[in-house]
C-alpha cells in the first residue's frame, strides 16, 4: 500500500509543479514579459513530461505487480483515483498554457 501511496505522490507532486509554472507563465505574459512568460512554459511542459514518465513508469509497474499480488480495494481506488486525478490535472495545465 505505501508503495503505491509513494507512486501517487510523486506523479502528484510532477503536475503540481506544472500548475504552478503555467500560473506563472500567466501572470508574466499578462504582465508583457514574454521572455519570462516562455520559460515558465516551458518548464511547465518539462513538468508535465516528467508526469507522464512516471505514470507510465508505475502504470507497468502495478500492471506487473498485478500478476503476483492482488491489489486491496483501497490501492484499487486509490491508482483509480490517481488516473482520474492525473487526467483532470493535465487537461488543467494544458488549457492555462493555451492561454
Amino acid at each position: 500500500m505505501k508503495m503505491i501511496h509513494e507512486k501517487i505522490e510523486e506523479i502528484c507532486e510532477e503536475l503540481d509543479g506544472a500548475f504552478e509554472y503555467a500560473e506563472k507563465y500567466i501572470k508574466c505574459k499578462a504582465r508583457g514579459n514574454l521572455g519570462h512568460a516562455n520559460k515558465f512554459k516551458e518548464m511547465a511542459h518539462d513538468e508535465l513530461k516528467h508526469a507522464n514518465i512516471l505514470y507510465e513508469l508505475y502504470t507497468e509497474d502495478i500492471e506487473e505487480l498485478n500478476k503476483v499480488y492482488t491489489l486491496t480495494e483501497e490501492e484499487e481506488k486509490a491508482w483509480e483515483n490517481c488516473i482520474k486525478h492525473f487526467a483532470e490535472k493535465v487537461a488543467m495545465v494544458r488549457h492555462v498554457l493555451s492561454m
